[in-house]
């Protein structure tokens, strides 16, 4: 009969914490959970930039350290490999990319995720230009989200299933990936206030990241000094990025954890730097 209980509570505790697989399913920070709360008149980050800096695209030197590349990662559900998480990071002669996209499996439970986000650099900042991820499991409905920012017109356009928004631009805004390699910039700039105005469905919340310390990082490439981040819910659950200075503040491992729920765990597997693509020389 133990062994049965055991069973049963493993297996109902497997389809409980299924939900957290969605949210690590991409790199970034992107790793929302629902009862996270916050508003649009709550948000304390800088308004970094008139819009008006914000409608067409340059590039600016504070941004060499964006290369194309393509990350492997494993996906851990505590200590159980459940998939892998792939990451592509591109550009061309418009935009930078990320996709990501995931698939993990843990007995009858799967997961399949896609990620992008697309932004340009304009006058030296991070300008955001559209956000869409897709997500199914088994035994839910799949989950789609799109954002478009339009920063001619100062609107953010968006839905999230059925459920549609429309906001005012109004200051520099990021989504789940995007400000990310905002803070990879802020870092190798030395700065040491991390604090993002994300958007996310519909609503702008603060994501204020704090230094914890500095870690040694096994990975399959060997180990890596990273630094270790954490930024805490209004519910209380933590996500926490470790990012190597050698690898000017990739993110090597990401953890999602909350009380009495097991934790999520993404760990770089290996990295593989392409070439950038021939980009259209500027028009005259």
């Amino acid at each position: 009969m133990k062994t049965n209980h055991y069973k049963k509570t493993s297996f109902s505790r497997l389809i409980l914490s299924s939900a957290k697989l969605v949210l690590l399913a991409s790199l970034s920070g992107a790793f929302s959970i629902e009862a996270e709360q916050a508003t649009e008149d709550n948000v304390t980050a800088n308004k970094l930039a008139e819009i008006s800096a914000l409608d067409s695209s340059s590039d600016s030197s504070s941004w060499n350290f964006l290369k194309p590349y393509i990350a492997n990662y494993s996906f851990f559900l505590d200590e159980d490999k459940l998939g892998q998480s792939i990451r592509t990071f591109s550009r061309d002669d418009q935009h930078w990319e990320i996709d990501t996209n995931t698939l993990a499996k843990k007995f009858i439970i799967n997961l399949k995720s896609k990620e992008n986000s697309k932004f340009h650099i304009k006058d030296g900042l991070l300008v955001n230009d559209q956000f869409v991820s897709y997500s199914k499991r088994t035994f839910k409905k799949a989950k789609d989200t799109k954002q478009v920012f339009d920063w001619k017109t100062k609107v953010e356009t968006g839905h999230r299933n059925k459920k549609k928004w429309q906001r005012p631009l109004e200051f520099q805004v990021f989504d789940r990936v995007s400000h990310l390699i905002q803070l990879r910039a802020d870092l190798l700039e030395g700065k040491v206030v991390f604090n993002y105005p994300v958007s996310h469905k519909g609503k702008v919340h603060d994501y204020i990241y704090q230094f914890d310390k500095t870690e040694i990082i096994k990975t399959k490439m060997g180990d890596l000094v990273a630094q270790k981040y954490v930024r805490t819910k209004a519910n209380g659950a933590k996500f926490v990025i470790w990012l190597s200075p050698a690898l000017e503040y990739l993110a090597v491992k990401i953890s999602q954890s909350k009380k009495d729920s097991p934790e999520v765990t993404l760990l770089l597997e290996s990295i593989e730097y392409t070439e950038l693509p021939k980009v259209a020389p500027a028009e005259s």
